[in-house]
Formats: C-alpha cells, structure tokens, sequence
C-alpha cells in the first residue's frame, strides 16, 4: 500500500514539474512576443501584462526587443505603407550614424536634344547641344541614330568632339540624304532622343573617355525619433470605468511614432542642424526618398493626354524608365489620392485598374497591375496626404532600400518622480535610423504642374 502511495506521488510530483516548465516557456514565449508589452493583451487568460511587465522590469530598465522592428508593423500596416515594407524585409544595423551609399546603375545609352537643330550643309559637322541630364552618355566616339521624319529613315550620328561647358557635341553625319550624307530640312527638334548603338574607335586608340566613377557614393544621417508618453500616478490609481493606461498611450504613441518615420523615409532633408541659442547642440537629419530622386516625372491635371494629362502614355513612360534600370521586376507606387482620381479620367486607365488583383506585398494591401515591363504595386499614402502633396505620387524599388539602424529601437522608462520633475510615470520610445537607397534611379517622384508644353514628360537630374 505505502509503495502504490509513492508510486502515485511520484506521478504527481512529475507532472507538476512538466506543467511548471511548460508554464515558463509559454511565459518567456510572451514575453517575446514583441507586442504584448505595447499594447497589454493577455494571452490566453493565464499570463497577465502585470506579470509581464514584473518580468520586463526584472531584465533591467533598457528593454531592446528585436522584434518590435517588425511587429509593430502590424499596428494600421496601410497607414505607413514604406515603413511596413522596409520594417518587413528587415532592418539591418550601422556602425556609424552616418551611412555611406553606394549607387550602381546600368548605362542608359541614350540623349536627349536641348534645342533645335537645323539642316547641315553635306559634309561639314554639326553641333547639338544635349540636356544636362544625358551630357555623361556623351562620350566622343560613340554612334547615335534617330529616326529622320523628313527623310522617312534611320540617320546615324558619329561624335567627334565634345564641350562640356555649352554642352555641346561635335557630329558626322552618316546615312542621311544624299552622297555627302547630312541631316534633312526639318532638322533635329528639341527634345528628340538620340540612341546610342555602340561605339566606335581608332585603330591607334589605347583608351577611352571614362563613362562615370562607379559606384557613384553618397550618404545619409541617422535621424533620432522619438515619442514620450506620462500617466499621473494619481490617473493610475484611479477605478475607471473604462481603463485606459499607460500600455494603451504605449501603442498610440507608437503608432504615431510609426507615421513620422513613413514620413521621414518619403520626404526628409538630409542635413546638420545647430541650434543658434546652443551653438553645442547639433541634430543630424535623415533624407527622405525625394531627397535623394534623380528621375521625375510631370502630368497637368484635368488635361487630355495630348495637353500633358496623366493617362497610359506617361504611365508607359514611367514603366519604361524605372524598370530598364539596375533593379527588380517590382516597383511600388504609394499615391496621393488625387493623383489616383486623374489616373481613372482616361477608359484605358480605368481598365486597367479594373483589371488589377489586391495582394499583400511586405504586409501592406496593394493593387497589382501588371505592366509590359514589371509589376507595380499601388498603396495610398497618408503621409503625402498630410503633407498636402496633392496629386503627387513616387515609384520605389523597396528591394533596393533598406532601414538602418544606428541605435536598436526601444522603450524606456523615465524616473521622472524620482528626479523631482513631475508626479508621473513616463516611458520613451526612440531610434536613431534613416533609409539607404542602393539605386534611386530604379524610382521616380511623380508631380502635378499647371502647364506643360509638348505633353507628360519624364526628367532625368
């Protein structure tokens, strides 16, 4: 009797040892969670924030979580489009609050003419002055062509020379009109695209002009954000009705955390500020998308297609440009809603949206529409929305940004009644990050204007 006793003791004994190791895993899993000390919800009715919170305070007063990056992403993901995704393919750290950026690119091999050219006399060079933009393509020796609507062909231009103060290039003529080859009487117009089809040297020739230093560097600051919430510790003790706390501020504060980061990542200035009172206080900036964007492009709202008006011509446009660059297959275009309004003015455009499928791309709800050159998804921006950037919209490769961090995020706590400051209990929410974009010209930054001459248009910078 006294050996089945102990027998069934035993069995007791072990399961309240397997249930008291299964009770600290479940709660070391919670705290893990990410969210739970954010937003106070208990888990499954067994292991209360209290208790988490007791446990929180037990590992120490700086609590870095490395997964609150990513979780709080699910607080409104839509709300913050850029950030969700950036926060979702990973957060990578820095050493130094300010991060190098490394740009490569593919050669676009292509002109563009800034000004009319007249017809040339045969066998005498001519001048055509191209666009800023296009000047590096420029390089002497090389073979154009353009399509010579007077002529009804295909004419070829050899460079020959090359200023690049007037931004001028000396060219041969070859295949135009005539034995002495030269360039029709409607000349070349303004704006016309000169393609590069290859180049051509000497036989002597040892080396040629260089194209660009590659990869072309730039930088970015890591900006510190932050946001601070306090709860009277009278508030706290009070029995209320309807609790509202200090773990509910916790979320708000980091939801609005979240919006000044999206807008940050889109429309930041990268610069230094010294505080003019406090020569000693300096604050870095972090850039934003537009910051950094080389490409533009230009629509005049309400406006047929003809008079500028945004429709598939310039949508054909902007799918060419980001997509034949050193990218991915997807791009991401977050809009303001009024640019969507004069999207679906035209019926090609409307189909087209009609034909879209909604997906999630990096926890955000997008449309998805395919173009001849890529995916694009499409989200709406609250951040362009309060910025009251109306009608303006951005394509971004999300593959070729990343958010930095410098300093981890992560909440603090602020001993403000101990310090004699305030009768209050505080926490504080920062990190010290900023994006690095690989490639800006894989994207472009979409602006209304009130006129534009000779139709929608795409800028190179």
């Amino acid at each position: 009797m006294k050996n089945n006793l102990r027998k069934i003791l035993g069995i007791i004994g072990v399961l309240a040892l397997i249930l008291t190791a299964v009770g600290v895993s479940f709660f070391s899993d919670a705290i893990a969670g990410g969210m739970i000390l954010a937003t106070g919800v208990a888990v499954a009715g067994t292991v209360t924030t209290e208790a988490i919170e007791a446990e929180a305070a037990a590992m120490g007063e700086n609590i870095i979580r490395d997964d609150w990056s990513k979780e709080i992403t699910k607080i409104r993901p839509n709300d913050a489009p850029l950030d969700t995704m950036l926060r979702s393919i990973g957060a990578l750290p820095t050493n130094s609050y300010k991060v190098n950026m490394a740009s490569l690119d593919v050669v676009s091999g292509s002109l563009v003419v800034d000004g009319n050219v007249a017809q040339n006399l045969a066998g005498t060079a001519v001048n055509i002055v191209v666009t800023a933009a296009t000047l590096k393509e420029a390089l002497v020796h090389r073979v154009l062509q353009y399509g010579d609507a007077t002529l009804g062909k295909v004419v070829g231009l050899y460079i020959v020379g090359k200023d690049k103060t007037t931004r001028t290039i000396s060219c041969v003529v070859i295949g135009g009109a005539g034995a002495g080859d030269q360039i029709g009487a409607g000349g070349i117009l303004d704006g016309t695209v000169l393609s590069v089809i290859g180049t051509a040297k000497y036989e002597n020739d040892a080396q040629t002009e260089p194209y660009a230093k590659l990869p072309e560097i730039d930088y970015n600051y890591c900006q510190i954000q932050m946001a601070q919430v306090e709860q009277s510790v009278y508030s706290q003790m009070q029995a209320q009705e309807i609790k509202y706390d200090l773990l509910d501020f916790k979320d708000n504060a980091l939801y609005n955390f979240r919006l000044d980061c999206e807008r940050t990542h889109l429309l930041g200035i990268r610069d230094e500020v010294i505080d003019p009172t406090d020569t000693d206080r300096k604050v870095y900036l972090s850039g934003g998308y537009e910051f950094f964007t080389k490409t533009k492009a230009y629509y005049v709202p309400n406006e047929t297609e003809a008079n500028g008006g945004l429709g598939l011509q310039l949508w054909n446009l902007i799918g060419k440009e980001v997509f034949t660059t050193n990218g991915s297959p997807e791009r991401v275009c977050l809009f303001e809603p009024t640019f969507m309004v004069q999207m679906l003015k035209t019926i090609e455009m409307q189909k087209m949206m009609d034909a879209a499928q909604t997906e999630i791309f990096y926890g955000v709800k997008c449309k998805k529409v395919e173009t001849g050159f890529g995916v694009i998804y499409l989200a709406m921006s609250h951040a362009l929305t309060k910025a009251n950037r109306i009608g303006e919209a951005v394509v971004i490769d999300v593959k070729k940004c990343r958010l930095k961090y410098f300093q981890k995020m992560q909440w603090k706590e602020i001993k403000l009644e101990e310090s004699g400051q305030s009768k209050a209990n505080a926490w504080r929410l920062e990190e010290r990050s900023c994006c690095e974009f690989f490639n800006v010209k894989t994207g472009l930054w979409i602006y209304p204007v009130p006129a534009l001459p000779g139709g929608a248009r795409i800028v190179n910078l």
